[in-house]
């Protein structure tokens, strides 16, 4: 039995799926692939918002708001809303927003076995797909409330269709503006870093009707998004402000014009980590397969025009990432479902320089294995664990505090992403929240309260506490760390993953000498020093 691979004849362990009537495997593939992103995810699924982000997302179901990040700029008007819409049935907004991520990463395999299957054969399509579905980082991140399971599924929509533009298909003009406009409703950053593509697809293809039709599909499409979302954030000056604020904040330590060649060090360490966790075992394939096999002999079959095609979808996101900015390095899922697609063909170009292409399914499947246990093992420090982790140190803060009366009792936490401030917010709401921290100016005290405000960052507070506010809660320990003069006054408990909440019961906290004092400070005391 053979599989076909860049429109060769290939025998591979991996070929007996394809032994099926063509109508069967048309439907079975796909369905079998997003089956198995079910039964690897659903075991795995978040209980509790994973991070920062999960929280402002959750916030802006409860109300929207871009100007105070429920959620941030740019606002992810439409995967609120369809948060929104499945809460009441899943019973929070976690479990919506996790649903709508394992649905996003279904789309995302199956959409990847039928691109790769059109381009490189059957065989292609299904290690494309197997490897997608097995993705260390893909599959963490499959298992959240956030965006990022679905880049890989609409970064790949576009590029299909632009791909079927590029190669003078001018019945895919529409479709590539349409997909285009509904990665923006989604994720507005991979419309942006994905446009470059779309229009040299459609500039290639030259045809003014197409060119049409696709602009007409993504205008419209995108007006439709955009219009409500700017209404909701007051006006176009109000949410380019909020943009603004967000932005220059983000890039002030890796931008290139701020921060020099130390922002590059930071951004493509950051890049290199994404691109080993996205890909793992296969980051060694396309590295032999892609980069080494090709040079020493005529091994790599691939479409004419499709290393350029790759390069125009990779250059804009990867320059971003390198030059400007990269918050997360689950980013590089922009461009690397490229590497996903012809994850076949390069095992195959690996084993064919090596004279054993009948070696090239036992490849692929010793990489979906490695990846496999990446992701669980070892069982207390894997990616698996750490979700699991995760969820025990919020209900674990969540028990703590709520031991604690509301009336009395102030959650101290940090300014920054990660902070316990969001978690608070979502899961602690009856609790004052005091956000601490240095400002840009180098002075302590409280950046925002019980609102969060992002353009507080210049300007510390003097502290005010409730009156009645007995008990005070230290939900992160840089605070402590960085702020307090005399922690060893503080009592603690431990969490889960080793940190600690710290407990001061007494006076309120006070500023003296630019830091935080629990009790009298020692230099105050009968004038000297003790």
């Amino acid at each position: 039995m053979v599989s076909e691979a860049g429109g060769r004849a290939t025998p591979g362990r991996l070929s007996f799926a394809l032994g099926l009537p063509l109508a069967w495997r048309a439907a079975l593939l796909p369905s079998a692939l997003a089956g198995l992103v079910l039964l690897t995810r659903l075991p795995f699924r978040t209980r509790y918002l994973l991070n920062w982000d999960a929280d402002q997302f959750a916030l802006g179901i409860d109300h929207f708001d871009v100007i105070h990040h429920q959620p941030h700029p740019p606002g992810y008007l439409v995967y609120v809303a369809l948060g929104r819409l499945l809460e009441p049935p899943l019973g929070n907004a976690n479990a919506a927003l996790v649903t709508i991520s394992i649905a996003g990463e279904c789309a995302g395999v199956v959409i990847a076995y039928l691109f790769a299957r059109e381009l490189f054969g059957a065989w292609a399509g299904l290690v494309a797909g197997l490897a997608l579905a097995l993705s260390p980082l893909f599959w963490y991140y499959g298992e959240a409330a956030n965006t990022y399971a679905l880049e890989p599924a609409l970064a790949l929509g576009v590029a299909w269709a632009a791909w079927r533009c590029w190669n003078g298909r001018a019945a895919a003009a529409l479709p590539a503006g349409i997909t285009l406009a509904l990665a923006g409703a989604f994720r507005p950053s991979t419309a942006v870093l994905l446009s470059p593509l779309v229009l040299a697809a459609l500039w290639k293809l030259g045809s003014r009707r197409a060119l049409l039709a696709a602009g007409s599909g993504s205008g419209l499409l995108t007006a439709a998004w955009v219009v409500p979302l700017l209404v909701l954030a007051g006006g176009p000056g109000r949410y380019l402000q909020a943009a603004l604020q967000l932005g220059g904040s983000v890039t002030t330590g890796t931008a290139v014009w701020r921060a020099g060649l130390a922002g590059l060090d930071t951004t493509s360490g950051a890049v290199l980590l994404g691109l080993v966790w996205d890909l793992g075992a296969f980051a060694v394939i396309a590295l032999f397969g892609l980069g080494v096999a090709p040079r020493l002999g005529r091994v790599l079959d691939l479409p004419a025009g499709w290393a350029r095609f790759c390069l125009v979808w990779t250059a804009p996101a990867l320059l971003t990432f390198l030059l400007v900015h990269i918050g997360q390095v689950v980013y590089v899922q922009l461009f690397t479902p490229a590497l996903f697609l012809m994850a076949g063909p390069a095992a195959l170009a690996a084993c064919r320089v090596l004279g054993r292409p009948r070696l090239a399914g036992s490849i692929v499947g010793v990489a979906l294995a490695v990846n496999c246990l990446t992701f669980l093992l070892p069982l207390h420090y894997s990616l698996a664990s750490q979700l699991s982790l995760h969820d025990q140190v919020v209900a674990q803060t969540v028990a703590l505090v709520s031991a604690e009366d509301p009336a009395s009792t102030v959650l101290i936490t940090d300014v920054y992403a990660i902070g316990s401030y969001r978690t608070a917010q979502v899961y602690l709401p009856a609790y004052h929240r005091v956000a601490l921290a240095r400002d840009l100016k180098g002075r302590p005290g409280e950046i925002f309260g019980d609102v969060y405000e992002p353009g507080r960052l210049d300007r510390a507070s003097p502290l005010a506490f409730p009156v009645v506010a007995r008990t005070f809660l230290f939900l992160d320990s840089q605070v402590v760390d960085g702020l307090v003069a005399d922690p060893e006054r503080l009592t603690s408990a431990k969490l889960a993953d080793g940190t600690r909440i710290y407990i001061w019961k007494g006076p309120a906290p006070v500023l003296r000498h630019g830091q935080v004092w629990l009790g009298p400070d020692y230099r105050d005391t009968q004038g000297r020093n003790i």
